[in-house]
Protein backbone atom coordinates (compact mmCIF):
# COMPACT_ATOMS: atom_id res chain seq x y z
CA UNK A 1 0.00 0.00 0.00
CA UNK A 2 1.49 3.37 -0.92
CA UNK A 3 0.18 6.52 0.98
CA UNK A 4 1.26 10.22 -0.34
CA UNK A 5 0.87 12.85 1.62
CA UNK A 6 0.05 16.39 0.76
CA UNK A 7 0.40 20.06 2.50
CA UNK A 8 -2.55 22.49 2.00
CA UNK A 9 -1.29 23.60 -1.34
CA UNK A 10 -1.00 19.90 -2.91
CA UNK A 11 2.36 19.43 -3.12
CA UNK A 12 4.01 16.24 -2.90
CA UNK A 13 5.53 16.19 0.93
CA UNK A 14 6.28 12.57 1.04
CA UNK A 15 5.36 8.73 -0.14
CA UNK A 16 5.24 6.34 2.40
CA UNK A 17 5.03 2.86 1.65
CA UNK A 18 3.41 0.01 3.82
CA UNK A 19 4.15 -3.74 3.66
CA UNK A 20 3.04 -6.54 5.64
CA UNK A 21 5.47 -9.21 6.05
CA UNK A 22 5.68 -12.70 4.86
CA UNK A 23 5.32 -15.76 7.44
CA UNK A 24 7.41 -18.01 8.41
CA UNK A 25 5.00 -20.32 10.01
CA UNK A 26 1.04 -21.10 9.81
CA UNK A 27 -0.44 -22.37 13.54
CA UNK A 28 -3.13 -24.48 13.59
CA UNK A 29 -5.66 -24.18 15.98
CA UNK A 30 -9.07 -26.73 16.69
CA UNK A 31 -11.60 -25.17 18.84
CA UNK A 32 -9.40 -22.37 20.01
CA UNK A 33 -6.47 -24.79 21.18
CA UNK A 34 -3.10 -25.09 18.85
CA UNK A 35 -2.73 -27.88 17.44
CA UNK A 36 0.27 -27.41 15.13
CA UNK A 37 1.98 -25.28 13.83
CA UNK A 38 3.40 -25.44 10.55
CA UNK A 39 6.83 -24.15 8.59
CA UNK A 40 6.25 -22.65 5.47
CA UNK A 41 10.00 -23.46 4.63
CA UNK A 42 8.73 -27.49 4.16
CA UNK A 43 6.01 -28.06 1.46
CA UNK A 44 3.93 -30.91 2.65
CA UNK A 45 -0.08 -31.63 3.16
CA UNK A 46 -1.33 -32.06 6.73
CA UNK A 47 -5.01 -33.83 7.78
CA UNK A 48 -7.36 -33.08 10.01
CA UNK A 49 -10.57 -34.14 11.38
CA UNK A 50 -13.01 -32.48 14.02
CA UNK A 51 -16.80 -32.32 14.39
CA UNK A 52 -16.69 -35.06 11.38
CA UNK A 53 -15.73 -32.87 9.11
CA UNK A 54 -12.16 -33.60 7.18
CA UNK A 55 -9.31 -31.09 5.92
CA UNK A 56 -6.19 -31.14 4.28
CA UNK A 57 -4.12 -28.34 4.57
CA UNK A 58 -1.03 -27.95 2.46
CA UNK A 59 2.30 -25.42 2.67
CA UNK A 60 4.06 -24.96 -0.66
CA UNK A 61 6.13 -22.56 -1.84
CA UNK A 62 5.55 -20.75 1.27
CA UNK A 63 2.38 -19.86 1.71
CA UNK A 64 -0.74 -22.02 3.46
CA UNK A 65 -3.82 -23.20 2.62
CA UNK A 66 -6.50 -25.46 3.07
CA UNK A 67 -6.78 -27.66 -0.01
CA UNK A 68 -9.86 -29.58 0.84
CA UNK A 69 -12.82 -29.72 3.47
CA UNK A 70 -16.04 -31.82 3.94
CA UNK A 71 -17.92 -28.87 5.05
CA UNK A 72 -21.14 -27.94 2.93
CA UNK A 73 -19.90 -24.37 1.88
CA UNK A 74 -16.16 -24.88 1.12
CA UNK A 75 -15.12 -20.98 2.65
CA UNK A 76 -12.37 -21.80 4.02
CA UNK A 77 -10.98 -24.18 0.64
CA UNK A 78 -11.77 -20.58 -1.73
CA UNK A 79 -9.76 -18.52 0.84
CA UNK A 80 -6.70 -19.51 -1.42
CA UNK A 81 -2.91 -19.84 -0.45
CA UNK A 82 -1.73 -17.41 2.23
CA UNK A 83 1.55 -15.85 2.77
CA UNK A 84 1.18 -12.47 5.11
CA UNK A 85 1.64 -12.70 8.34
CA UNK A 86 -1.66 -11.88 10.56
CA UNK A 87 -3.78 -13.57 7.43
CA UNK A 88 -6.25 -16.75 8.30
CA UNK A 89 -8.42 -19.27 6.53
CA UNK A 90 -11.05 -20.57 8.67
CA UNK A 91 -13.54 -23.51 8.80
CA UNK A 92 -16.64 -22.56 10.84
CA UNK A 93 -18.12 -26.30 10.77
CA UNK A 94 -14.35 -27.78 11.83
CA UNK A 95 -13.93 -25.32 14.37
CA UNK A 96 -10.24 -24.82 12.38
CA UNK A 97 -8.61 -22.13 12.01
CA UNK A 98 -4.99 -21.52 10.31
CA UNK A 99 -3.18 -18.50 10.66
CA UNK A 100 -0.03 -17.41 9.24
CA UNK A 101 2.81 -15.88 11.65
Amino acid sequence: MQVCVFSHNRRLLGSFFFFKPKGNSATVRIGGEIRETLSLRINGEYPFENNGVSLTVQVKNGQVAIVHSTCPDKLCVQSGFLQTAGTSAVCLPAELSVTVE
